[in-house]
């Protein structure tokens, strides 16, 4: 006798179902759109060597007399990204009371191999197909501390070492791979945001000229720079609405012969204003770090309350909830309570009563053989005991795949304005875009597969997903 269990379709299905559809029709939409309107075959190597720097915005600092030491602004921001990142995911361990040491074991493996994947592909075919930079060997690839690197390496080979590492670790501690990956990954959006402005004060990651400034130059000192840009400005509208020392330092002098590119007639001497990319990239980076760490994981809230065992509402204060925000070792008290903790208590108490025993006597009625059946039914049960209240969660595994589907998102549409030796896989654009879009994709049906198909059939008691899953003493 099969269980007499059934899985039911209520109209939150068709609803979610039409709202993924609209999004995936949106992403498609996009890309289709960028391939075809905004991508500009170009190569910055070929006459734009030469970008000017202006308001002594440059890559070193403080170097000794002879030329050598100093501070190197891009390195820098490298560092305070990675730190920003490690410290966010602290917060998120914190939150989901996960051990720092967990954290620690897998920061001392992940950086060093994204460090060496970010300079494997940053390095590879840099001057041209077969033809490393300076002329580097297989083993130079991975030189780090030498100039070259692609974040997209670095995300990739990354992101593979410490799923690794923490589905290890998770065995033990029986913490979800994706719960791990939900505190981490989309952090790393937040450490490249702030990347791109090291890539601003060694002029790098421009995009294709949008504007011909000047017929040429008498100099490049910043009293030149502003004459010439004062008397296009004169007779032309503003190119960009940007502050003028973004745009001053996003300025090339063109060397090279005849052509168009962007529409733009460019002949050898012309000042050639080329796109802030690495601005639009950072501003684009924060926006999708705030939606994935902040609205994803809450906007189910919005449409519910937080219940207690007796079915009556916590009674959230909104001042505190703030002071906590910002300080998330406060902790509430009687009479101040943060949505946070009161969320927290609501799916604390959100399991049914005798959930365990329910849930053993409930799966040792189930007499269908067929194991696919039978392990759908047993998570059909498992997650509707774990959520009494039926609240539309947002599943562990989202956050870290919507980090996939937004970082690739923007950089479709980038790299498809980017120079071709300047791409993720250079002088390959068509393979490069692919690669990128199809990570898009991969990202957007990760998320569809975490929030409805995951969750019905990988689901264990007693481990920590999206909330804590009761335990059971024994199971048949």
């Amino acid at each position: 006798m099969k269980s007499n269990l059934k899985l039911k379709i209520d109209k939150r299905v068709i609803i979610y179902t039409s709202l993924w559809m609209i999004l995936s029709a949106l992403i498609i939409g996009l890309i289709f759109l960028s391939s075809k309107y905004f991508r500009i075959d170009w190569v910055q190597n070929r006459g734009f060597d030469t970008i000017l720097e202006y308001g002594n915005v440059k890559d070193v600092y403080l170097t000794r007399s002879n030329g050598t030491g100093g501070i190197r602004v891009y390195a820098l921001t490298m560092t305070l990204g990675m730190i920003v990142a490690i410290g966010f995911s602290l917060y998120n361990f914190n939150k989901k009371d996960l051990s720092v040491s967990e954290l620690a074991i897998g920061v001392i493996f992940i950086i060093p191999c994204s460090l060496f994947g970010a300079s494997f592909f940053g390095k590879l075919n840099a001057e041209g197909i077969g033809r490393h930079a300076n002329g580097s060997t297989f083993w130079g690839l991975f030189a780090f501390w030498e100039g070259g690197m692609a974040i997209h390496g670095g995300v990739y080979v990354g992101s593979i070492v410490g799923l690794l590492i923490f589905y290890v670790i998770g065995r033990k501690t029986k913490v979800s791979l994706l719960v791990y990956a939900d505190c981490i990954i989309p952090n790393i959006l937040l450490g490249q945001a702030i990347g791109r402005w090291g890539n601003f004060f060694n002029h790098e990651v421009l995009g294709t000229p949008v504007a011909k400034i000047a017929n040429s130059i008498p100099s490049h000192s910043d009293k030149a720079i502003d004459q010439i840009f004062s008397a296009y400005l004169q007779t032309h509208s503003r190119p960009l609405f940007l502050p003028d020392f973004i745009l001053k330092n996003c300025l090339s002098i063109y060397s090279g012969e005849n052509q168009i590119i962007n529409n733009i007639s460019l002949e050898n001497g012309n000042v050639v204003l080329l796109s802030p990319i690495f601005f639009y990239e950072s501003i684009a980076l924060l926006l999708g770090w705030f939606v994935i760490m902040f609205i994803i994981p809450n906007v189910w809230k919005l449409f519910v309350k937080p219940i207690d065992k007796n079915n009556n509402v916590y009674k959230i204060d909104h001042k505190f909830s703030f002071y906590q925000f910002f300080n998330p070792w406060l902790k509430s008290t009687e009479t101040k309570l943060s949505s946070k903790d009161a969320w927290k208590k609501a799916l604390n108490e959100n399991v049914c009563d005798n959930a365990s025993q329910t849930y053993i006597n409930l799966t040792n009625n189930i007499n269908s053989k067929d194991y696919l059946e039978k392990k759908l039914v047993k998570n059909y049960v498992l997650n509707k005991l774990n959520n009494k209240n039926s609240y539309p969660i947002t599943k562990a595994g989202v956050q870290m795949f919507s980090y996939f589907l937004v970082w690739n998102i923007v950089r479709y549409v980038l790299e498809a304005q980017r120079p071709d030796d300047h791409l993720f896989i250079m002088h390959y654009k068509n393979f490069s875009l692919f690669v990128i879009g199809l990570s898009a994709i991969v990202g957007l049906i990760g998320m569809i597969l975490s929030q409805h198909f995951l969750p019905s059939v990988f689901r264990k008691p007693g481990w920590l997903y999206e909330v804590e899953y009761f335990k059971v003493r024994k199971i048949n």
